[in-house]
């Protein structure tokens, strides 16, 4: 049952300061989400292929990653797979017993609909339908 890891998420306060403490990291894409209220980057490694970084500033305090922000201060938030179909969702979600957060919502980002979960030891995974 095996899907891509598309992407690690991370919720901070100033994105360019954040982000250039990771090394070999490009800037792939930059929105503003309209629907999650935050300024969000994708980063990806010196022309890979590979794992993408997302960095997600929120911009109010009714946006879903505030209170994590205001919690944790900028860090690690979630991990990302996909794009999944949503047969394959359900099986996964079944096998592992993961709980629904939000969704499915459009994220801009990926021009595409995501849904979050959280899993049995409280990690949170967000999965691209």
């Amino acid at each position: 049952m095996s899907t891509p890891l598309h992407h690690i998420g991370y919720v901070v306060d100033n994105i360019d300061f954040y982000s250039k403490h990771f090394p070999f990291l490009e800037l792939y894409k930059s929105v503003f989400d309209p629907i999650q209220k935050a300024e969000i980057k994708l980063f990806k490694q010196n022309s890979s292929q590979g794992i993408f970084y997302e960095f997600i500033k929120p911009t109010s305090n009714d946006s879903f990653t505030w209170k994590h922000l205001a919690k944790n201060g900028s860090g690690f938030h979630h991990i990302c797979y996909g794009p999944i179909e949503p047969k394959k969702l359900e099986q996964i979600v079944h096998a592992y017993k993961l709980l629904k957060i939000r969704g499915p919502i459009y994220a801009n980002l990926f021009n595409r609909e995501v849904s979050f979960y959280m899993t049995r030891t409280k990690s949170l995974i967000e999965f691209i339908i």
